[in-house]
């Protein structure tokens, strides 16, 4: 299986989960945050079960969106039925998602900070 991909049973069915550049993008939406501070949405999640299932739940819409996408599968993601029926997914699936998006979102964060880079004045090229 190929870096931040996974299969998961949802509600009986399978479903594709693509994380990746796009799904980042869809989730930093999604959560109106930058790329800067996706971090953030880890911070705490052992203390608040709340937090932690609307963040899963965020990650596999994006990612689910962005399988959909690369796959050419023609389905929609409807956000509320995903949220009503993460409860039929495996508890022990819950660490297994998180590790498979972190395992990409390292590449959003090399890229958030090289964007920071660009924000500088460029260096004076000529010597004095």
């Amino acid at each position: 299986m190929g870096k931040g991909l996974m299969f998961l049973e949802i509600n009986g069915e399978q479903k594709g989960v693509q994380f990746g550049m796009y799904a980042i993008k869809l989730l930093t939406e999604k959560r109106e945050i930058s790329l800067n501070e996706i971090g953030d949405l880890f911070v705490g999640l052992d203390e608040d079960a709340s937090k932690a299932f609307d963040l899963l739940v965020d990650l596999l819409y994006a990612g689910m969106n962005n399988y959909n996408l690369v796959n050419d599968v023609k389905e929609n993601i409807n956000y509320y039925k995903l949220y009503n029926d993460f409860g039929t997914v495996d508890k022990d699936k819950y660490e297994e998602i998180f590790k498979c998006f972190i395992s990409t979102q390292i590449a959003g964060k090399s890229l958030a900070e090289s964007n920071n880079d660009m924000d500088k004045a460029p260096k004076n090229s000529k010597k004095n």
